[in-house]
């Protein structure tokens, strides 16, 4: 029994409560909220550090001679124009959900990897240089070791120390003309790359392993609930196109994920209307579709006119739907209606267009 529990709460999704993280200039390094530096921001300040460091760095701008320079050049510029308008946007949003963020993840990976190649190809005299990039290696994983202080932030902190060392060693008079260091440089970019990318990864491993999701109540409804409506509908609409029609986008999916059927979704976030009055009547005249799953009080409503807040397209389904829900075995009135072929005058139809 202990095994299934814990095999259990393995499977089952455990959604993020944390509040939204409000906008500033460093909320994508803000610990606060819903901690957006160990999602995002770790990355973000290393590929901003060493991307700029490897702009700045003559063997980077020269590059291999098989490397055409304009092809060099546009892929900065790219890369600038993807990552820097991705931070500003962030930054400023209001509602920012952490899953926003994946459309920034190729940019920060990009400039990351060049700011991590750009340490292997720095100049061999240039002390200087190389004490400023072990600098920016060492300084980043000041702000990152803490946030895993277990064994990520050790391998975070030998891996650091490393890198420093392979990274200044070539640049020193006694040194830098040796054998032993002809690689360092190459030594040091792969530490500086585990330094960087441990705490990050030891974080995205947690949330997998504990099935983290910011989505919220979606798909929350009660299994027992999808298990009814399952055994109800799935005789009842074999061989046609909906399964059912759901009122949002937060009731489908668990029956989608039950039935692996087609259904139709009233409306998207906010309750901003997909499918207008007309085109609902004409699936149900059609017989596409027959069922319609309406959540809150737009279902349990006995004067629907007295509810301005629900869509046209659910006023629709109460007036010309029967209310199953507990003919489907569920004890709680207004959640289930079978919808009848009638349909809209035709100076109702247009008012439903217009």
């Amino acid at each position: 029994a202990r095994k299934a529990k814990h095999k259990q709460h393995r499977v089952a999704p455990v959604a993020q409560t944390s509040a939204a993280t409000p906008p500033a200039v460093t909320r994508l390094l803000n610990p606060g909220g819903w901690d957006l530096r160990t999602l995002i921001g770790v990355e973000l300040l290393a590929a901003l550090v060493l991307g700029s460091l490897a702009a700045f760095a003559r063997p980077w701008r020269r590059g291999p001679p098989t490397e055409p320079p304009r092809l060099r050049l546009a892929m900065g510029v790219a890369l600038t124009l993807w990552l820097l308008p991705g931070v500003f946007v962030f930054s400023k949003v209001e509602g920012l959900h952490p899953r926003y963020l994946e459309i920034m993840a190729p940019a920060v990976a990009g400039v990351l990897g060049v700011g991590i190649a750009g340490l292997g190809r720095l100049p061999r005299d240039g002390l200087l240089v190389r004490i400023a990039a072990a600098l920016a290696v060492l300084g980043v994983c000041v702000y990152l070791a803490p946030i895993e202080p277990g064994p990520a932030g050790v391998v975070t902190w030998v891996a650091a120390a490393a890198a420093c060392a392979a990274l200044i060693v070539p640049g020193l008079p006694r040194f830098g003309r040796s054998h032993l260091t002809r690689h360092a440089p190459a030594i040091g970019a792969v530490l500086a790359a585990v330094a960087l990318l441990t705490v990050p990864a030891a974080r995205a491993t947690h949330l997998i392993d504990t099935n983290t999701t910011d989505a919220g109540r979606l798909g929350a409804m009660d299994p027992g609930y999808v298990a009814k409506l399952s055994a109800y509908l799935a005789p009842r609409t074999r061989g046609i196109h909906w399964e059912v029609a759901a009122s949002n986008y937060l009731i489908a999916p668990s029956l989608v994920i039950q039935d692996a059927r087609p259904v139709m979704v009233l409306a998207s976030v906010n309750a901003l209307p997909i499918v207008t009055v007309s085109k609902l009547s004409d699936a149900v005249r059609s017989g596409t579709l027959r069922y319609a799953l309406i959540g809150g009080s737009c279902g349990v409503a006995t004067h629907i006119e007295s509810k301005p807040h629900c869509l046209p397209a659910v006023r629709w389904v109460r007036t010309h739907g029967v209310d199953v829900t507990r003919e489907a075995g569920i004890k709680s009135p207004g959640l289930l209606f079978r919808l009848r072929a009638g349909g809209l005058t035709g100076s109702q139809r247009g008012a439903s267009r217009g």
